[in-house]
């Protein structure tokens, strides 16, 4: 029999006792009638004593315990993570077959000495208890270093990213240094960070030998691997690694440890981490993290120099759609004033105030007229352009009958249908009733249909027809929305072509064939109105067959 001597007492410090819960229906022991209780009291247990395994499981579940002692011949018992120690009588085969080792679990024949139980149990909590710190301090250690990678991802600023990984490390190993410095390839932006902030030259950066640095991270790069070195001064000089640990002798550290920075084929740059009062054994979860931020460092290194690259240019190209934009507006101004000037002397060169003129000179000041008409055109669609570009606002916004709006569109084109042979008309549903009103700038939207409609009737050729129809349609949300479709019978658009039809001076090649004059900037400039006005403009076309235009717009009212 043991002596007393061979039961420790507890020695952790713990607010409570050890809680151990026997499952047994009579006293189990050395000997028939010995309890083992007294003995688990007296290494530190309070016992709870239950009869059945449903009656543990409930236990277990409402109170807990630290600790199961369960009669291997009595009911099964689940012990929900719980370690548990079976008493086993060797002599019942199916009992001692139901029993194996674990962590979580051991077992004791009987007749067991109560005292050898008692031992038993305190070992196995104990063991147990450390299993499931380690555990914790293993995960605590992992949310650390995910702190420390979100603190990465959360920047594009490639110095934000170094200076937090580098603080984070430091503050998470409990190490006295952390460098990092990134080497001088192309693509890659020189970077330095160190921490404590103080350490390192006037210029903030490593004091290790940059070129010795990059073969080192070069080498562990390309062998996929960290260089860990726990004593400086027991490590080899000739040993892969030597010249960092010199370093660190020369410098008075005592252990060190270099960590790789790299992205697809390349080393980009290395970590340093270093004790300078104590060695330090690290440890492979530490490694294995460490690495983890360093491959998130240099994409995030990779990304935020790319993404910075990409907002210079944004900037620059900003800067220059404005400049255009300015020169735009500056020079439609410049050409406005001497275009009116032409414009108006040739109207009273050609009514005769300055005196009789020839007929044939008459004739090609006509054919003047005509371009400084198409010129002046251009220098309004130019200047209206730059205006909608620099979301200049519209001048004066009302309420707007659609119908009386086409009215006089069709009024104004009529006249140069007509001369064209193409019949052109108009179609206004409900009939009378209901008639669309929208809110928006009167001008503008006339000027937007009438350019469609123009367009129309320009591409349809003789005996052709253009038909305008307006009609009230809903959206799936219920809404109301006027829609007014131009459709032509005209030479169509190819259906390649379509996507590009808003852009800036874009005409569609069977147009520029046909010498149909233009400049491109008409439907640029509708769509750009029809969108100022919360609307949207499509097309449909078919070669040969026609084209439709139709157009979007969100009603204001109904009138009667």
């Amino acid at each position: 029999m043991s002596s007393p001597a061979e039961v420790a007492p507890r020695t952790t410090e713990r607010d409570r006792p050890w809680s151990a819960m026997l499952v047994t229906d009579a006293p189990v022991g050395c000997r028939a009638g010995t309890d083992i209780a007294p003995a688990l009291v007296e290494a530190g247990f309070a016992i709870t004593r239950v009869t059945s395994g449903p009656e543990a499981e409930r236990f277990l579940r409402e109170t807990g315990a630290d600790l199961i002692v369960a009669d291997g011949a009595g009911s099964p018992v689940e012990p929900m993570g719980v370690p548990v120690i079976y008493l086993v009588d060797l002599a019942q085969t199916d009992a001692a077959a139901s029993v194996t080792d674990g962590e979580n679990s051991d077992w004791v024949s009987i007749p067991a000495c109560p005292r050898e139980v008692a031992r038993r149990a305190l070992a196995l909590v104990s063991r147990t208890h450390a299993a499931a710190e380690k555990r914790a301090a293993a995960e605590a250690l992992r949310e650390a270093f995910r702190h420390i990678s979100t603190d990465i991802r959360s920047t594009n600023e490639p110095d934000a990213m170094t200076e937090a990984m580098v603080a984070g490390l430091g503050e998470t190993l409990g190490v006295d240094r952390v460098w990092f410095t990134t080497f001088y390839e192309e693509g890659v932006p020189p970077m330095s960070a160190a921490y404590p902030t103080h350490v390192g030259d006037e210029e903030n950066r490593p004091i290790f030998d940059h070129e010795k640095a990059k073969q080192v991270a070069t080498r562990l790069w390309e062998k996929h691997t960290t260089l860990l070195i726990e004593n400086v001064d027991a490590f080899p000089a000739d040993a892969p690694g030597g010249q960092l640990a010199e370093w660190a002798r020369v410098h008075h550290l005592r252990s060190v440890a270099a960590f790789p920075v790299g992205d697809l084929g390349s080393v980009l740059g290395v970590i340093i981490v270093a004790t300078v009062d104590e060695t330090r054994k690290w440890a492979p979860l530490e490694a294995s993290l460490t690495s983890h931020v360093a491959q998130n460092l240099a994409y995030g290194i990779m990304q935020g120099r790319l993404i910075a690259g990409q907002e210079q240019l944004v900037k620059r190209l900003g800067d220059l759609d404005r400049a255009k934009s300015e020169m735009m507006a500056t020079l439609n101004h410049e050409l406005r004033t001497p275009l009116t000037s032409v414009a108006g002397y040739l109207e009273i060169t050609l009514d005769g105030d300055g005196g009789d003129i020839p007929e044939d000179a008459a004739a090609m000041l006509g054919v003047v007229r005509h371009n400084v008409t198409r010129l002046q055109g251009l220098v309004d669609d130019m200047l209206t352009m730059s205006r909608l570009e620099a979301g200049i606002p519209s001048a004066t916004a009302v309420p707007i009958h659609l119908d009386k709006l086409i009215s006089r569109v069709i009024e104004a084109i009529q006249p140069f249908a007509a001369g064209s042979g193409v019949a052109l008309g108009v179609e206004v549903q409900p009939h009378d009733e209901h008639l669309p009103v929208v809110f928006g700038d009167e001008m503008q939207l006339e000027r937007a249909f009438t350019n469609i409609t123009d367009n129309a009737v320009k591409f349809t050729p003789s005996a052709g027809s253009v038909q305008v129809s307006i009609a009230i349609e809903h959206e799936h949300t219920g809404l109301p929305v006027a829609v007014v479709r131009v459709t032509d019978t005209g030479m169509g658009i190819p259906e390649g072509e379509l996507p590009q039809l808003f852009t800036r001076f874009f005409r569609a090649s069977n147009a520029t064939a046909a010498a149909t004059p233009g400049t491109g900037l008409g439907l640029a400039i509708v769509r750009s109105l029809i969108e100022a006005h919360d609307g949207e403009i499509a097309v449909t076309s078919e070669i040969s067959v026609g084209t439709t235009v139709a157009v979007r717009l969100p009603v204001l009212t109904t009138a009667p």
